[in-house]
Formats: structure tokens, C-alpha cells, sequence
């Protein structure tokens, strides 16, 4: 019930902390948008920060990735489970 923190990723001299609504805020470190209101049934789960870029990766409960001012490499939407991506992690 409610909006739960899932992930949190350090980021030039910050971090960034990720909601499941799919809201990023920064704490010390940028932020270059986010994924709320585009989740569609999805959660937002997971969250990797990219050390080259300071951008970062949103991991959704349907495996779909979403990239802020890091690569885009592409991501597992639609071919796994609702639910069944467990982690992401950066580069």
C-alpha cells in the first residue's frame, strides 16, 4: 500500500533514490528525469547509475529498462514474467 523506496544507487558525490511509482529524487547528485506516469501496470524495481554519465537505468517489474542520460542497451519488456527481474546493476 502506498509508494515504497526499490532502489538506491550512488552517483556523483550523491546518490539517487527510486520509488515504486517510478519517481527519481536526488540527494547530492543530478537527475534528468524519470519514469512516473509511463509504468503502465509495471513498478518501478530496480536502479543502476551509470559512472560515466551520471545518468541512470529504471528497472521495471515487466523487465522494460528506461535510460536517463545513460546507454541505452536494451531491456527484457515483454519477454519475461511480470515480476521475475530481480536486479540491475551499473557499469
Amino acid at each position: 500500500a502506498g509508494v515504497k523506496v526499490t532502489g538506491i544507487a550512488a552517483s556523483h558525490g550523491g546518490y539517487l533514490v527510486l520509488t515504486s511509482d517510478g519517481a527519481v529524487r536526488g540527494f547530492g547528485a543530478p537527475t534528468y528525469g524519470d519514469a512516473k506516469g509511463t509504468l503502465g501496470t509495471s513498478t518501478a524495481i530496480g536502479l543502476a547509475a551509470d559512472a560515466a554519465t551520471g545518468g541512470y537505468w529504471i528497472l521495471k517489474s515487466n523487465g522494460g529498462v528506461a535510460n536517463y542520460n545513460a546507454p541505452w542497451y536494451g531491456s527484457l519488456a515483454g519477454q519475461i514474467a511480470s515480476g521475475a527481474a530481480p536486479a540491475i546493476a551499473g557499469a
